[in-house]
């Protein structure tokens, strides 16, 4: 052998096509190498080697081939009925023909064809005459035409041109003037005409040709049997169901197809010189033989299209989509993994037919039709080869009514092939028209084409019930296929009613629909569902559905807003609600606040409240913006109310459920916005309604004066005003202010406001104290006395640590003092002016009184200010606490200012005169002056100086008065005397 190098002997058919591939192209690489002289040659010295080994190597295979298939002998088998012609390495079985394939092959050497045609003719002579010359004119077209004619129109009619326009353009070809260009001499047609003219009975030769060419009977009623027709069985040991029996059927299918093919093909070109030639010919029989040529070239097409026999990548996966989606029940396994490749796995479509379902579909209608029993009756090859080809071709005619094989190949999910046979189909093949656009919609899904998928699966909806394809898929697994199964047996076949087809419809949409969802086409899911709703009445029950499905379509996609428009729409009523309920709970997961605050909720403005209120008790207060969000929406909708509810209702939540540490800051921020809110609402609606939680109901009934104003336990809500709010603001926000320097706050949550007052000017909270007491009934006077104690201390230590509780207080206000007391005294005084009732000296009277128990100077701001307004009570302080000098000091200026020497600096504003009404002078006080002063005068001089002053000085006052009071009562006398005289005149 000219490539083999060894004396190795190995089958090769053990051998895969690829590794048999790259030995051929190793060793014809081996070979050129082999011829190379120099290590450096030109490309085209390198192709000119390389094709002419290549040329060598073909031509030895062709050498080989021919050497090998030399028949050495004939073989009988017996047991078969047939006669096996051995070659050196294969082997040809002799098949039978039948009589019209018999009298093709022999064409024009035939001299008996009448007489053999005759008997189907009824013996009519004439007419087997007439169809013998016909298939002797067909043969003539066909020995006429060039092979590179004949592959050329097999490219076209591949690629769907109309058969009659090749055969135009044959012809016009054959009617050229330049013979050397006509692919018909010019000779060779006129014959063929003068030929026909002179066939009698042409019509009827024709029809009886095309009858023949007829695979199934076109008045014969469709079975109605269809599960039977499609179902799976195994050929594996039965006739011709091995891998020899297969190949057998499957050539001898080729061969009978390949030769009616020829037929079809010149005979259309025969009828269409008659036409051209105006002769008396039916116009339908050109229709019919083009069909016919589309059908054989169909039937050619599956026996030489080369497929995989193994299972391909994506068939399992295709296969549980469909199942999933319940449109395939996954009986049929059409890639066998017991027949053996001998290391090809390629095979033709047909023979996969056969292999998986095919042959025991023709084997069925054998026994059948035939009543033969193969376990008791041998079956031969002169029998049964013909018949079973004869039922392979009814199969698989793309007229025929079955659908063993648009079933089997829908089974398989071998795409391309799929959409070859239905591109073959489309356009002049009525039968089966929408059980191939659905298969075809499903391969085109499959391959990622979804949206020419939508279109082909829409224009299928309508006819599903016209489709035992269709019905057996779509409807199988629904309560109405059993409903139309037990009509058909009771014999009422009235056709489907209008409420049939619209429920048949709606479950075809929904199969349709999951199994777009198993390839996630999101969009073609939008559009097959508005499509359905489209075809739906308004009050269909089913409606709501779909309506959901475009909703949850839309919310996949993230289009928010179709999916608002999709759900108002929503027929159902609790599936609106659901709807919006997902819509809303989805745009606060995504945080798309803008698109949930801007949407109008036409209707659902109630529904869509509740929904968010219940998100937001759900949620952790921690990390909860559904509060936030439902404050935003109430204020831009205008109800104040509402809002301070929600932002009381989260302030509250705050307080018992968060362990947050920026909590209790939180919850002030949302009492004060509640207030806020409030302060906007009509004054009788400035209230809301609190639930009562845990110990609050022992707080508030030590709140209120009587227990009996509690509401009762079963509905345990009390009422708060805004005061009340403003009040648990205020407190929130002491809370908030101690929370800074003490870690166990919560502890003092529930303490009383004067408690925590206490906590607060411990340490140092001043300001926050007074705040606090605001709205709430406790003295301040321990705030101010502590205050001012510690103004002292500040005072007397001059240390840096007065700033610390000094900073602590609100100091806006205060001119800054480089000195810590300076500014301690300062914010001691603005405090006192801020908190110190009109005509009132509670305040100042209790910080004099802590300063002086502490044995401090009264300041002089303090002391000039509570002259101003209770003098007297001033100087008894001095005199209580024995500061007994400046109460002498401060009694001699009083009694000065009795007598008109500075009364602006005193509470009374006035001196002792005639004209102004009495003095209140503090007897008691100076009286008791006068005694200490007295009684220290023994010891100290400095008494004693002060003690005959203040004598003096009340001596002085008492003769005033004395003089003043004479000078009154005289005057008191005169003005009587003078009103009486003016009575007496009147009278």
């Amino acid at each position: 052998m000219m490539f083999r190098r060894v004396n190795l002997q190995f089958d090769v058919r053990q051998l895969s096509m690829t590794v048999l591939k790259e030995q051929v192209c190793q060793a014809v690489e081996d070979e050129i190498q082999n011829e190379f002289k120099e290590f450096v040659v030109s490309d085209e010295e390198y192709l000119e080697i390389a094709t002419r080994l290549w040329d060598r190597f073909y031509s030895c295979c062709e050498q080989y081939h021919i050497k090998y298939s030399e028949p050495i002998g004939l073989s009988i088998l017996g047991g078969m009925d047939a006669a096996c012609l051995i070659r050196r390495q294969s082997f040809a079985l002799l098949r039978p023909c039948e009589l019209w394939e018999h009298i093709l092959l022999i064409g024009e050497q035939a001299t008996d064809v009448a007489s053999l045609m005759s008997p189907f003719f009824q013996d009519n002579l004439s007419m087997s005459t007439a169809f013998a010359e016909l298939i002797r004119i067909v043969t003539q077209v066909e020995k006429t035409i060039p092979e590179d004619v004949k592959m050329e129109m097999d490219k076209k009619l591949y690629q769907r041109e109309s058969p009659i326009d090749l055969v135009a353009k044959l012809v016009a070809r054959s009617l050229d003037d330049d013979d050397t260009g006509a692919i018909l001499p010019m000779d060779t047609v006129q014959k063929l005409k003068i030929k026909l003219e002179h066939i009698p009975n042409l019509q009827d030769a024709v029809d009886m040709l095309l009858n023949i060419l007829c695979v199934i009977d076109p008045d014969a009623s469709p079975s109605n049997d269809y599960a039977r027709s499609t179902r799976f069985l195994l050929p594996t040991g039965a006739l011709f169901g091995s891998e020899y029996g297969i190949s057998i059927l499957a050539e001898t299918f080729k061969q009978m197809v390949l030769i009616r093919f020829s037929v079809c093909r010149n005979l259309l070109i025969v009828l269409y010189i008659l036409e051209q030639e105006h002769c008396k010919t039916d116009q339908s029989f050109l229709t019919t033989t083009e069909n016919y040529m589309r059908s054989y070239y169909t039937l050619v097409w599956m026996a030489v299209t080369p497929i995989s026999s193994n299972t391909p990548a994506g068939f399992e996966a295709s296969i549980q989509r469909l199942n999933r989606a319940q449109l395939f029940d996954g009986y049929s396994r059409p890639y066998s993994s017991h027949v053996r490749g001998y290391g090809n796995d390629q095979t033709t479509l047909l023979c996969l037919f056969l292999r998986s379902k095919g042959l025991f579909s023709a084997l069925s209608k054998l026994l059948k039709e035939s009543s033969m029993q193969l376990e008791t009756e041998p079956a031969t090859l002169r029998q049964t080869l013909l018949k079973l080809v004869t039922y392979s071709n009814q199969m698989l005619w793309p007229e025929s009514p079955s659908y063993v094989f648009p079933e089997w190949l829908y089974g398989t999910c071998h795409q391309i092939i799929v959409q070859d046979y239905v591109r073959l189909l489309s356009g002049w093949c009525k039968s089966k028209s929408y059980c191939r656009a659905f298969m075809l919609a499903v391969t085109l899904l499959d391959c990622g084409e979804s949206q020419k998928a939508v279109i082909l699966f829409q224009n299928t909806a309508e006819i599903v019930l016209d489709d035992a394809f269709l019905i057996e898929h779509v409807l199988k697994t629904t309560p109405l296929y059993s409903q139309m199964k037990e009509s058909l047996e009771l014999g009422n076949d009235d056709g489907p009613s209008v409420e049939d087809r619209k429920q048949a419809m709606v479950h075809y949409y929904l199969k349709v629909i999951q199994l777009f969802e198993q390839y996630s086409a999101v969009d073609c899911i939008i559009q097959l569902a508005l499509t359905a709703i489209s075809k739906l009445g308004d009050h269909d029950p089913q409606l709501p559905m779909f309506q959901s499905i475009v909703f949850n379509n839309h919310m996949h996609l993230g289009h928010y807003e179709d999916a608002y428009h999709a759900l108002i729409y929503n027929a159902d009523i609790s599936r609106r609600k659901d709807c919006l309920r997902q819509l809303v709970v989805t745009l606060f997961q995504c945080k798309n606040l803008d698109l949930l605050m801007k949407l109008p909720y036409n209707g659902l403005q109630n529904e869509f409240e509740s929904i968010v209120e219940s998100r937001a008790r759900s949620l952790n207060i921690d990390q909860n913006d559904v509060y936030n969000f439902l404050y935003a929406f109430h204020t831009s909708k205008g109800n104040m109310r509402k809002a301070a509810t929600v932002m009381y209702e989260q302030a509250m939540r705050l307080q018992v459920s968060s362990n947050d540490p920026k909590a209790l800051e939180k919850r002030c921020s949302a009492l004060l916005i509640c207030v806020n809110c409030l302060n906007l609402v009509d004054s009788r609606y400035r209230w809301i309604a609190k639930p009562i939680i845990g110990d609050e109901r022992e707080l508030t009934a030590m709140d209120l004066d009587n227990e009996d104003d509690l509401p009762p336990i079963d509905d345990e809500v009390l009422v708060l005003e805004l005061a009340d709010i403003r009040r648990e603001l205020v407190y929130n926000v002491a809370l908030k202010e101690l929370s800074h320097y003490r870690k166990d706050i919560a502890a003092y949550e529930l303490s009383g406001a004067e408690e925590l007052s206490y906590l607060l000017v411990s340490y140092g909270l001043y300001t926050a104290a007074l705040k606090l007491s605001r709205g709430h009934k406790f003295s301040v006077l321990p705030t101010f006395e502590s205050l001012a104690a510690a103004c002292v201390t500040a005072t007397e230590e001059k240390a840096s640590d007065a700033w610390a509780w000094l900073q602590k207080n609100d100091l806006a206000d205060l001119p800054h003092r480089n000195n810590a007391a300076d500014m301690a005294w300062s914010l001691l005084q603005k405090l006192i002016l801020n908190h110190e009732l009109k005509d009132t000296t509670v305040i100042r009277k209790s910080v004099v009184n802590r300063l002086l128990t502490m044995n401090a100077f009264v300041p002089k701001w303090l002391y000039d200010s509570y002259k101003l307004s209770n003098s007297r009570e001033l100087l008894h302080l001095y005199v209580r606490h024995n500061r007994l000098l400046e109460a002498a000091d401060m009694a001699s200026e009083m009694i000065c200012a009795m007598l008109g020497a500075g009364s602006e600096y005193f509470d009374f504003q006035q001196s002792i005169n005639v004209t102004t009404p009495q003095l209140a002078f503090p007897i008691n006080t100076i009286d008791l002056l006068l005694h200490a002063l007295k009684v220290n005068g023994k010891e100290n001089s400095e008494y004693e100086v002060a003690c005959i002053q203040l004598e003096e000085d009340v001596a002085r006052y008492i003769e005033t008065v004395s003089r003043t009071t004479s000078d009154k009562m005289k005057v008191a006398i005169l003005r009587n005397r003078e009103e009486q005289q003016l009575q007496t005149l009147r009278q």
